[in-house]
């Protein structure tokens, strides 16, 4: 089975998924999976706001501030379906991932612009309800929960000792 998995928040962020596995005995699932989380956030200034001659309000920015953090997990999950009804069945699941985190800033005031890389080992556990569709085809609703530590070297050494940071 393979399955793709698209959601965008209100909030600056968006998620993507993509999994594919095999099950066995209509209960047991080993799935591979790669997401891609990113949340984003720009901070602004009101210098001017007036209207226009339509009635339009009309405001005018400045942008002091871009971030952007991009986690991208890539990892093997085992999922159980526990007994259920014919119309939804309820399943739970556990898995291990290697997980690249990309941070990027953009500071428009003090002119740093930055790109910062780190990875790590992590895990999720998860749990939701399937519904089925046909035969072949089933919606499910899923709750996740992620956790990793993701570090990277630093080019810097204090009292010669390399240093490194962890998130």
């Amino acid at each position: 089975w393979t399955g793709l998995l698209f959601f965008v928040p209100a909030i600056a962020g968006g998620f993507f998924g993509l999994s594919t596995g095999v099950e066995f005995e209509n209960r047991l699932t080993l799935a591979f999976n790669l997401d891609y989380y990113r949340r984003s956030f720009t901070d602004e200034t009101l210098i001017a706001q007036s209207v226009d001659e339509n009635g339009n309000v009309v405001s005018t920015v400045a942008r002091r501030l871009d971030t952007s953090s991009n986690l991208i997990p890539i990892g093997v999950g085992l999922g159980v379906r526990l007994p259920g009804s014919r119309t939804l069945t309820p399943f739970v699941g556990v898995g291990l991932a290697y997980e690249f985190l990309v941070n990027e800033v953009q500071n428009f005031e003090l002119g740093i612009e930055d790109t910062n890389v780190y990875a790590g080992p992590g895990w999720q556990v998860f749990g939701g309800l399937l519904l089925p569709l046909t035969s072949e085809v089933r919606v499910l609703g899923e709750l996740w929960y992620n956790d990793a530590t993701v570090g990277r070297d630093v080019d810097r050494y204090v009292a010669g000792l390399p240093v490194s940071e962890r998130i």
